[in-house]
């Protein structure tokens, strides 16, 4: 377990590293002389690169405040909306999946997953926002925030806040729910078929019992391991959902950073979500293995 940690850990490190350089290479496009010739253009990403870890490298174009400012409350933006969306994702993305699974239910609910499994999950979330759009009516004004009205105790503006995210935050979560049914039918599909199953028939244990205490452990692993590409589907049916709803979160400021040649803001954001990736690529892959090696023992 100790030797797979450090494993995990030194991708974990080259990863984190790799999306600093990407970063550092997207802020230097922003630079004055930047562009003159490949030499300059690497000497000005290098030099970005220790600002990368500080999140402060350089002013906003458009603004002038500091990318670190100015993404800020973005990202809060952001965590309230997948605060909200990703229970949804998990909590009809498993049923969804174990329906795939079972025989008997698979016809009904193949054509759902396998929609979301043959189209990227932002033309899900596209299709689902466009829908959610016509049936909510779009907030007008400053959008409430959660964590403003948890702080203040305030109810009516919980709830109000509640109100606002609901149409992003159900589009965000149902089309990562088409992410998570795909993992959770391929684990469990694999665990299934392990040839354990027969030699535990013999001893006496039921299906249920061998469902119980073998395959949801070694499913629940193997879904674990593809963590990082569910919170990648998330994070691109994020950016489609706050499009959509004009939610004034990281991935809407990302677009507009892009189209305005905001390239600091643009480098932030990159890095920021970069290292969550990288972050759920450690840890799901380690949780699964210590759920193995736990078994085993």
């Amino acid at each position: 377990m100790l030797r797979y940690a450090l494993l995990r850990t030194a991708m974990l490190v080259a990863s984190i590293a790799g999306a600093a350089l990407l970063a550092a290479a997207i802020a230097a496009l922003g630079q004055p002389g930047a562009l003159a010739s490949a030499s300059d253009f690497l000497g000005t990403m290098l030099a970005k690169v220790p600002d990368v870890f500080l999140f402060d490298v350089g002013q906003s174009s458009i603004s002038g405040l500091t990318a670190r400012i100015e993404t800020g409350p973005a990202f809060l933006a952001s965590l309230e909306l997948l605060l909200f969306a990703t229970p949804i994702a998990f909590i009809a993305g498993v049923p969804l999946g174990s329906a795939l699974a079972d025989p008997a239910t698979r016809p009904f609910v193949a054509p759902v997953v396998q929609f979301a499994g043959s189209s990227p999950v932002f033309c899900g979330a596209l299709l689902i926002g466009v829908v959610f759009a016509r049936l909510w009516p779009a907030h007008s004004g400053e959008v409430p925030s959660l964590f403003a009205a948890i702080a203040a105790h305030d109810t009516n503006a919980f709830l109000e806040a509640l109100r606002t995210i609901a149409p992003a935050g159900v589009t965000v979560g149902l089309a990562g729910a088409g992410a998570v049914a795909l993992a959770w039918r391929n684990a469990l599909e694999t665990a299934s078929g392990e040839p354990y199953r027969d030699g535990l028939r013999r001893l006496g244990l039921s299906d249920a019992e061998i469902l119980r205490v073998y395959v949801a452990r070694q499913a629940l692993a193997l879904a674990l391991a593809d963590l990082a590409d569910i919170v990648l589907a998330i994070f691109a049916a994020d950016a489609v959902a706050e499009w959509i709803f004009s939610w004034p979160g990281a991935g809407a400021a990302f677009i507009h950073a892009v189209a305005l040649e905001d390239w600091a803001v643009a480098a932030v954001i990159v890095f920021v979500i970069a290292v969550i990736r990288a972050g759920a690529d450690f840890a799901g892959p380690v949780a699964a293995h210590a759920l193995l090696a736990e078994e085993i023992s």
